[in-house]
């Protein structure tokens, strides 16, 4: 039993938030007659051009987006009154015109992309802001299946920025051999520091070849001459020295350290630089180049983390407010870890009472807090306003619940706990893969009309198979429920892999009942049963015959039953807070405390910027692990960790680690 110490550096502070959300409709107004819109008015708005298009009996998202040549979420982002309602004929809606500028004059047409682990089409479509039919268009065969490492041609798509927020636009460049980021700088007449702006994901050090950039579009030229500057020289000390920390040193800009050592931007001990002195008059004209300094903490100071959550405390106490508290409760416990491993914390609870205006009322009140982290809240709406309040004050913010959330994808300080759905079952499936290697396949089929989603994941792994020119069977259970025919089918394997698409507990059960009693029949055979996330719903049901089957499924999290953490932090937990944890999946208790660690780990051990350093911060978990890289080099983070859960034949459960 852990004792809880009376002297901890942890100031708990709760803020009740009232309120009420209100949400706008937009009026229609039908036209039977109305012939189909074929040309689109065009209006320039601050210099960017926009059509306007009303909406017509029957559009949807992507029909309109096809039309303009974007995608859905673009049309979402330009018109955001249509997140939260139903598209309502004759609706206007503002759609970006692609435009020129020197930055795109001088830019590939297309660029390539290396496919990564748990990217699709639809995930890339999203990330460069054009639709899946413009990528295949470019690259045949890829509308059937796409691999890591796979090069697509993307076609380049610059959009004008949103005119109330800002410019927004890009142009796409593939780093080529011998480019440095001081020459494309200039190929795109912008800035070092404007790229790596753009780019928190790359450094002068780290730019590789093949790799995509971002350019923002609308940047301007860079056409006045500059006076040459007095320099001295500098001579490389340490390992660690970059051309980033020997600017911040002398207090010059990255890019005026390029200037006058000819654009190399790659140093090692014992070079010696030239730098710049800060003795010529300041152009008051010129607006100087962003210096990508950030705030550290100083050394010894506490680290202040606020926690955004719907505690509900303004109401009758229920499962959902309470299951959030035991995530508070179990990042207590974390904290309390922390502490007696020297670190000192503040954290401050916000309840976010399901009121998104007062959430953002709050923001303003956590200014003078001098934040290092921010966890949560869980709404989109909400994540969306602190997300922006987070960049805003360069403050890196996790995303412990939401799934289908994507402020990850385009705010570099956000981090996603939960692995997307789509790269979840990306890279379960490359992993089966991977595992077939001299197996028999057979696909075990549920036609009942009820297991329908999961049969796009099976399809992929057909064609793989079809690829590699190995033969698999497919057996229907309405044809054949008992696999009577089975040893027909396949007489001489005895190493066989079985696949199915069963995930509901009826299904799954009409899968296991014939495979159970061909393994009792034919002891000899070398079984192996995949399935899904659901499957841990069902274990104590089934425990039996998935061992007996040599069951593997995958998932985003899973305690072993007999791990001794887990215990002592249950333990903890009834110490704490004189109560049993909630019997949920998953416990939001662990949910917390492997949060809480992993998090306050990366302050301790890389400050609060720790964000460039985490992708080599890897953290099995109780519950949950977590191992984050950027989505690409502008974006923010998703956990790439998943768990492959194996029951043996021996009764051993075993946990399996698999990231990118």
């Amino acid at each position: 039993m852990t004792r809880l110490y009376n002297k901890m550096i942890i100031t708990w502070v709760v803020s009740l938030i009232f309120s009420g959300i209100a949400f706008g409709q937009t009026s229609t107004n039908k036209n039977k007659n109305k012939p189909p819109q074929t040309t689109f008015s065009r209006k320039t708005i601050e210099g960017k051009e926009y059509y306007f298009y009303r909406i017509e009996e029957n559009d949807v998202l992507d029909s309109i987006g096809l039309k303009f040549d974007v995608t859905p979420d673009v049309i979402r982002q330009y018109n955001p009154e249509i997140k939260q309602a139903p598209l309502t004929e004759g609706h206007l809606l503002i759609i970006p015109v692609r435009y020129n500028t020197a930055q795109i004059a001088n830019a590939q047409k297309t660029f390539n992309h290396i496919v990564a682990s748990g990217e699709t089409l639809y995930s890339l479509s999203r990330m460069y802001g054009i639709s899946i039919n413009r990528i295949t268009a470019l690259n045949p065969g890829a509308e059937e299946v796409i691999k890591i490492g796979d090069t697509l041609r993307i076609p380049q798509n610059a959009i004008v920025g949103n005119p109330i927020q800002s410019q927004d636009a890009y142009v796409y460049h593939t780093v080529a051999q011998r480019e440095t980021l001081y020459s494309l700088s200039k190929r795109y007449r912008t800035t070092v520091n404007e790229i790596l702006k753009e780019n928190p994901g790359i450094t002068p050090q780290t730019l590789r070849i093949g790799e995509v950039i971002r350019i923002a579009s609308d940047n301007k030229e860079l056409t006045k001459p500059q006076p040459k500057p007095e320099i001295f020289y500098y001579k490389v000390k340490g390992r660690k020295e970059t051309i980033e920390s020997i600017a911040t040193e002398f207090n010059v800009t990255v890019d005026e350290i390029l200037a006058v050592n000819g654009g190399k931007d790659k140093v090692q001990r014992g070079n010696t630089i030239a730098i710049p002195k800060k003795n010529i008059k300041a152009d008051v004209s010129q607006t100087p180049p962003v210096q990508l300094k950030r705030k550290e903490k100083a050394e010894g100071a506490p680290y202040n983390i606020a926690l955004i959550l719907p505690f509900m405390t303004d109401r009758p106490l229920d499962t959902r407010s309470t299951l959030y508290t035991e995530f508070y409760q179990g990042f207590l416990l974390a904290a309390d870890s922390m502490k007696r491993a020297g670190m000192s914390l503040n954290i401050y609870a916000i309840d976010t009472r399901g009121n998104h205006q007062y959430v953002k009322s709050q923001l303003d009140s956590l200014v003078d807090k001098d934040l290092d982290l921010i966890i949560g809240p869980v709404e989109d709406d909400d994540i969306s306003s602190v997300a922006q309040f987070a960049k805003k004050h360069d403050i890196n913010m996790v995303n412990p619940f939401a799934v289908k959330n994507i402020e990850a994808e385009r705010n570099d300080k956000v981090f996603q706990c939960n692995i997307p759905h789509e790269n979840l079952y990306t890279q379960s499936r490359e992993k089966i893969i991977e595992e077939i290697n001299g197996r028999y396949v057979v696909f075990i089929i549920d036609d009942s009309g009820k297991e329908n989603s999961k049969n796009s994941y099976l399809d992929l792994i057909k064609k793989s198979l079809l690829q590699q020119e190995r033969d698999f069977v497919e057996i229907s259970l309405g044809q054949d429920p008992y696999m009577e025919t089975f040893s027909e089918m396949v007489p001489n394997a005895t190493d066989i892999m079985f696949l199915t698409n069963a995930s509901s507990r009826s299904s799954v059960g009409k899968v296991l009942a014939p495979l159970s009693k061909l393994k009792e029949e034919k002891p000899y055979l070398n079984i192996s049963l995949y399935g899904y996330p659901e499957w841990q719903l069902y274990t104590k049901e089934y425990i039996n015959q998935f061992h007996q089957l040599n069951t593997t499924f995958f998932s985003r999290f899973y305690t072993l039953p007999t791990d001794s953490a887990s215990m002592e932090i249950q333990d903890r937990f009834l110490f704490w807070f004189h109560r049993d944890m909630l019997p949920a999946n998953p416990q939001h208790v662990l949910l917390g405390y492997d949060t809480g660690l992993f998090f306050m780990t990366a302050l301790q051990q890389f400050g609060r910027c720790f964000d460039r350093e985490i992708q080599t911060l890897a953290y099995p978990g109780i519950q949950t692990g977590y191992h984050f890289q950027r989505i690409n080099n502008w974006s923010g983070f998703n956990n790439n960790n998943i768990y492959f859960i194996r029951f043996k034949p021996s009764l051993e459960i075993v946990r399996e680690t698999i990231t990118e």
